[in-house]
């Protein structure tokens, strides 16, 4: 079962979590993951996330929760090859092709486009 990370920072910086996954404004699970990597890369240098990080962030952007977390990490690594296993277990590290899709494909606006 995940965790909460009571002490996690998504509110300070240049750009809160929030307004960066209004920013980004992902369909699919898997680009709400990715998004939340994207978002932990760039904006708190963190390069591996855990299952903990997602079960914590979905609801503070009012996203509800993935019912099996590591299966989704698993199949956006078997899918898209948007996340590699991490350094230590249960982590995960946003690929550049990940990385990629979030900051070309999605909207910086909040809206897509066509």
């Amino acid at each position: 079962m995940p965790s909460m990370l009571n002490d996690l920072d998504v509110k300070s910086g240049d750009m809160p979590l929030d307004k960066y996954c209004q920013q980004k404004a992902p369909d699919s699970m898997f680009e709400k993951f990715a998004v939340i990597g994207g978002w932990f890369k760039l904006h708190r240098s963190v390069e591996e996330i855990t299952v903990d990080h997602i079960f914590t962030c979905f609801p503070l952007v009012s996203w509800p929760r993935p019912d099996d977390i590591p299966h989704t990490f698993r199949n956006i690594k078997s899918q898209k090859q948007w996340f590699d296993k991490g350094s230590k277990p249960k982590s995960w590290k946003l690929t550049i092709t990940g990385l990629n899709y979030v900051d070309n494909k999605l909207p910086k606006t909040g809206t897509k486009t066509v």
